[in-house]
């Protein structure tokens, strides 16, 4: 992705992870790093727009993929984190975990270095951190799913529905109040699949372990809507009040 990569260059970079249970990929015409512009990278651009609002060079580049997301390079310097038995479709899933780099740095005797990182652990904010934490994170993110140790939590929602924002946001801060060391993870209801049942959920709804945490009954259809609430979308004490009951009596 960068200038003077080619195949030789990706072999190198290959053998700094041997072994049998690692598969590398040459893509010579960048075709996945386009599809996760077009699809995965354009899909968060509002928060993506926020985390960079202090840095002009960025703020202007990224408020200019929003006008034309043809314009977005291929995704690079990104990691992408999936559990066993994941298969990649049209359109691209969405991963459990992500992470990418949008700046280097290092310590004047090259001691240590890192970098300035936005995730799905911080959405609308850069933070200073480093490959080796972002893998772990996201590796970890793995691991907590496979043995069921966290709730599985995620917001539902699309860009259409004028709660969604709000909903996500005290969603997280709720998490947070509690001390959960779960995450909230975002769900596009419209880059799901058209059979995906979530997609029948009306927006903003919270999910735990796939149960809505207002109570609604599961939905027949996969249609899109929205959703209204009391007031507007319920506040953080209000989802952690629930979320509390939900994790003090369990979530089967």
């Amino acid at each position: 992705m960068a200038p003077g990569d080619d195949r030789a260059a990706a072999a190198e970079a290959a053998a700094v992870f041997p072994g049998d249970r690692t598969a590398h990929f040459w893509d010579a015409a960048r075709l996945i790093g386009r599809a996760w512009s077009a699809g995965f990278l354009t899909r968060h651009l509002d928060d993506l727009r926020q985390a960079v609002r202090d840095i002009p060079e960025l703020a202007e580049r990224f408020a200019a993929w929003s006008q034309d997301p043809e314009e977005a390079p291929p995704a690079w310097d990104c990691a992408f984190f999936y559990g066993p038995g994941s298969t990649w479709t049209e359109p691209l899933p969405l991963p459990v975990a992500w992470t990418k780099q949008f700046g280097f740095w290092m310590s004047g005797d090259g001691a240590e270095s890192g970098g300035t990182f936005w995730s799905d652990r911080s959405t609308t904010a850069l933070v200073d951190s480093s490959w080796t934490s972002e893998m772990e994170a996201g590796m970890g993110r793995i691991v907590t799913i496979e043995h069921g140790s966290v709730p599985k939590i995620e917001l539902l929602g699309f860009g259409g529905c004028p709660n969604t924002r709000a909903m996500r946001s005290n969603a997280q801060e709720a998490v947070k109040a509690l001390g959960i060391s779960a995450e909230v993870h975002y769900v596009d209801q419209e880059a799901l699949p058209a059979n995906d049942r979530r997609r029948g959920w009306p927006a903003p709804t919270i999910l735990v372990e796939g149960r809505d945490l207002f109570g609604l009954p599961a939905p027949s259809d996969s249609t899109l809507s929205c959703r209204m609430y009391p007031g507007g979308a319920p506040s953080v004490e209000e989802i952690a009040a629930v979320l509390k009951a939900v994790f003090s009596n369990g979530t089967d």
